[in-house]
Formats: C-alpha cells, sequence, structure tokens
C-alpha cells in the first residue's frame, strides 16, 4: 500500500531543509516512492541518501529522482545530490567515517513495523550518524485506530503490537463502500507479527464485506520518547486524524521531530 505525501508533516522536513545554509547530508529511510526524497532534493539545500527494502518502490523511487534532475536541475548529475541504498536500514554497518556527518533523517511510516529493540537500534544508528546538537529526526508513525476511537484506545493500552481490523460494507458491484466501518483491536496471537495490510472480500448474510488486517507496533509519544533515550530531544509533536491525511484514510498517525542531544 502506498501513501501521499501529507503537508503538515511534510512541511516540518522541508522547511528544516530549505534552512540549511548550504548543501547538507540527510537520509531518508524507509524511502518509499520517493514522495519525501524528491521534495527534500527540490528545495536545493540537500544530498539525500535514500533507503528502501521493496524493489518495486525502490525502483520506482530512482526513477522519480532521474526525472526530477533531467527536468528541473539538467546542469547537475544524480551522484552529486542522491545516493540510493536496496535493502534493510538496520542491517547497515557505518564505518567511522559517517560519524557525525549528516543534518536529517527522515522515517516516515516505517517505525510502526518495528518493535522496542529494532526501533532502539535505530535510534543508535541516529545518534552516531548526526552532528550533535544540529541533527534533526522527522519521525511518523501509523496508529492503529481510527477518528473518534485514537483517545479511547491510547488511554487504555500501552505501546506494544496490536491486531487492528477493518470491516466496511461493499456495493453490489463491489467497487464502493456504504455506511460506517466497523473496527475491532485486539491484543495479536504468537504468531502474528508487525507487517503490511491485508485486506479480503468476504460474504456475511449475502452481503459482502472488504475486511483489512494488519499488525503493527503501536507507539506513543511516550514510547518514542524512551526509545529516543537521552540522545534526542522531541521538540514538536503533530497527532493526525483521518480527516488531516486524506479522503480516503482510515487510520491516525504520530509525527514527531526530535532534535541530535550534546550528550
Amino acid at each position: 500500500m502506498g501513501f501521499f505525501p501529507i503537508a503538515l508533516v511534510q512541511k516540518e522536513l522541508l522547511t528544516f531543509c530549505a534552512s540549511q545554509p548550504s548543501r547538507k547530508r540527510f537520509m531518508d529511510v524507509g524511502a518509499g516512492q520517493g514522495s519525501d526524497t524528491v521534495g527534500m532534493l527540490l528545495t536545493g539545500k540537500t544530498h539525500v541518501t535514500a533507503y528502501e527494502l521493496q524493489k518495486a518502490q525502490f525502483e520506482e523511487m530512482q526513477a522519480r529522482v532521474k526525472t526530477l534532475v533531467k527536468e528541473v536541475s539538467p546542469e547537475l548529475t544524480i551522484e552529486t545530490i542522491a545516493r540510493f541504498r536496496s535493502g534493510d536500514f538496520l542491517t547497515v554497518k557505518f564505518t567511522g567515517a559517517f560519524e557525525g556527518g549528516y543534518t536529517g533523517i527522515n522515517l516516515n511510516k516505517v517505525a510502526h513495523f518495528w518493535d522496542d529493540a529494532q526501533l532502539g537500534a535505530f535510534v543508535g544508528k541516529a545518534a552516531f550518524l548526526f552532528e550533535q546538537g544540529v541533527g534533526r529526526l522527522f519521525m511518523t508513525v501509523v496508529t492503529p485506530t481510527p477518528g473518534d476511537e485514537f483517545d479511547r484506545f491510547a488511554r487504555a493500552n500501552d505501546s506494544g503490537l496490536v491486531f487492528f481490523q477493518r470491516k466496511d460494507l461493499l456495493n453490489s458491484s463491489l467497487t464502493g463502500i456504504l455506511g460506517t466501518p466497523t473496527i475491532t483491536t485486539r491484543k495479536p496471537s504468537a504468531h502474528e507479527k508487525p507487517g503490511h495490510i491485508y485486506q479480503t472480500v468476504k460474504q456475511v448474510k449475502a452481503q459482502n464485506y472488504l475486511v483489512t488486517d494488519r499488525v503493527m507496533f503501536y507507539h506513543t509519544e511516550a514510547s518514542l520518547a524512551r526509545a529516543l533515550g537521552d540522545k534526542f530531544r522531541i521538540i514538536k509533536v503533530i497527532n493526525l486524524a483521518p480527516k488531516d491525511i486524506g479522503p480516503d484514510a482510515f487510520e491516525s498517525m504520530l509525527s514527531i521531530v526530535a532534535e541530535r542531544t550534546d550528550d
């Protein structure tokens, strides 16, 4: 499933990129189809190393950046403004030459696939890569409850794995959604791990339903603050309801901006 750029989140990232006095090194981890990567490059103040695990999205991201260079900045070569890395960021071993070399890292809609240990590994890598007291981390996670359900769920649950299901009644041609969806959440079984969305059409008493199942790691502001520890300080929190994201969105999102501390 792809996600479109969210103006409230991209504004924070791109404003920071554009404020740099000269071209600085940034990372886009889980770059997807490159929406944020392209936006960062369009500021003219970044060199972006983009990581993406899924092959199809990686190729789409590369193509978009190549088009950008050709149509907007033909005087530049791709190598002068971007690098592409296919694979899992968490497995990358950075040498001492990378220490303190990056001004910003964007982690957009990735951490809900990670547990506490994986997020902790990411924070350690980010702290190593950042300029102390200068580097800024932009992190957005999908949260498992839509709209009005979010506050109730957040009060009742701490961070952790969550099984989330949405059931939508389909019209007779199976091309549209009718009425209000049914939402349920529960703790996942032992074999259920964080992953992507799984969708099926099921028939119940002559009515067809689109059933969306997913397991994700539910992060809160408090759990993200714990993961960041004393290496980062959260300076902004944005809670996004579905209406803030788009007309077809049904999940909420949590976005934070954090500064690298002078530890």
